[in-house]
């Protein structure tokens, strides 16, 4: 059972003026916050391998849009709610694109279920923590887009959160609900193909010591599948190998969206049904890109997260077809989101359409990528938590760890291992430590399984970039 939380609800700045929101909706969308002074707009003098995100400027310069509206910090939210009866079954909050996410149920402060993450959904376990169902039930939400214990100065300067694309906007863009589960349950299920052949990982989530079957069942595997589980309470990962797929099944390719249906199925408990595709993204014998064994060309663009009219990016699959159909009709095949990942909606739409899609990281750091503790334990978790959420899209192909990284030694380390780290999640995808690591001044990354820059060294090998560079923009240049 889901219950909507959708709607109006109270909120408070940390100065504590009062304000009525509409969820979902940003602060910007409800009016709600200051002048936009420039205080986050990039400096024109500074040079971004020593740029600063934030500047105080006494004049605004105009090199980008000004929002009507801005707020940066905690806001609180509350309302009072009468949910109908959960008891009995394990309750769930789901936030899907907040910032920097605390959550208290009359009071009570509530951990994240999975760890938390800027691209992927929050989501905490409110198990026997709502009132009885004729008893309203306070529930707080604090939201901030400071990024407190986060590597602030990366993620602002990233097209995550940024003013000069996205906007560092506040508040709830997806979903927003109440749902509810079997005391056992099945929390994920991840399809991963290889030739043909399905690896299953089921994760099942446990309120007691349970033993029972597992059955995997789709029209693309030659038999069903049944394993005998026993898991102690907790979460405990179930893997399913080399599950072969029919002769005649379909491989997801370049403009053709072929995508299949597995259920997963816990005796007398839960049972999940999930979307995936078959098919094989690689490196070659050759050391040329391969989809289903045959030489792709890429023609990507780079996505900053440009929506000036609503400052963030739509968070519905029709919106996302409309802008893949846009893209194809110039005969684009591949989106680079350029650090930063779209939501969930993006990649179904990109799996129906047939585009491939790379996300990044959030995180845009010339100076000393992955150096501080800090930066290095967030992306890591965020990039598990993308791997996790977002792992039975056949549209994703490719992943890199941010925009223009740049490191001294302690830094490129972290980067190699998270690579290394990356392929034993998943080894279904390819990964680079970055794109335009060093702005094309090293060379690629040993662990990293492709490379992407503007250039390497003094060619140039990005089709265009800025200032007129690029091999198209030579082309236009000596007809």
């Amino acid at each position: 059972m889901d219950y909507t939380l959708h709607g109006l609800w109270k909120l408070e700045l940390s100065d504590g003026t009062k304000h009525e929101i509409v969820l979902p909706g940003t602060l910007d969308e409800n009016k709600i916050g200051g002048k936009d002074t420039g205080a986050n707009q990039w400096h024109p003098d500074a040079e971004l391998g020593n740029a600063n995100h934030t500047f105080e400027l006494e004049k605004p310069i105009a090199t980008r849009f000004t929002r009507k509206y801005v707020q940066e910090g905690p806001v609180r939210l509350t309302k009072k709610i009468k949910v109908p009866c959960c008891f009995g079954k394990r309750t769930f909050l789901d936030i899907e694109r907040g910032r920097c996410v605390q959550l208290f149920i009359n009071g009570k402060q509530v951990s994240h279920f999975v760890p938390a993450s800027l691209s992927t959904p929050h989501v905490f376990e409110i198990t026997n923590l709502l009132n009885e169902e004729n008893e309203e039930t306070e529930i707080t939400i604090i939201i901030d887009n400071s990024y407190p214990n986060l590597p602030r100065e990366a993620i602002l300067f990233s097209s995550a959160a940024t003013d000069e694309t996205q906007t560092n906007w506040n508040g709830i863009l997806g979903y927003f609900r109440i749902r509810t589960e079997e005391s056992t349950f099945l929390s994920s299920v991840l399809v991963y193909p290889k030739k043909k052949k399905l690896t299953i990982q089921a994760e099942i989530a446990a309120m007691a010591d349970y033993t029972g079957v597992l059955e995997i069942k789709s029209r693309v595997l030659e038999k069903p599948e049944t394993v005998m589980v026993k898991v102690q309470r907790g979460r405990t990962k179930i893997v399913l190998e080399d599950l072969v797929c029919v002769k005649d099944a379909k491989v997801w390719e370049e403009y053709e969206g072929n995508m299949y249906e597995l259920t997963a199925t816990l005796k007398g408990m839960d049972t999940k049904t999930v979307a995936f595709g078959i098919r094989d993204f690689e490196v070659d014998v050759a050391g040329r890109l391969s989809l289903n064994k045959r030489a792709i060309f890429l023609r990507s663009e780079s996505n900053c997260a440009v929506f000036p009219e609503e400052g963030h990016p739509p968070m519905d699959v029709e919106a996302w077809e409309a802008i893949l159909n846009i893209y194809k009709s110039y005969g684009v095949n591949c989106m680079r989101f350029h650090s930063w990942c779209p939501p969930e909606a993006a990649f179904v739409a990109a799996d129906k359409m047939g585009v491939l899609m790379q996300p990044e990281l959030s995180h845009w750091n010339p100076k000393n990528a992955l150096e501080s503790e800090e930066s290095y334990q967030y992306y890591r978790q965020e990039l598990e938590q993308i791997l996790q959420v977002y792992g039975n899209h056949p549209s994703f192909v490719m992943l890199t760890f941010g925009n223009e990284l740049q490191a001294s030694e302690v830094g490129h380390k972290r980067l190699d291992y998270l690579v290394k780290y990356a392929k034993e999640l998943d080894n279904t995808r390819l990964y680079a430590t970055g794109s335009n690591v060093h702005y094309g001044q090293i060379a690629c990354h040993q662990e990293s399984d492709f490379y992407t820059s503007q250039k390497l060294f003094d060619h140039k090998i990005r089709g265009t970039y800025g200032g007129g560079g690029g091999a198209v923009s030579k082309c236009y240049d000596e007809l």
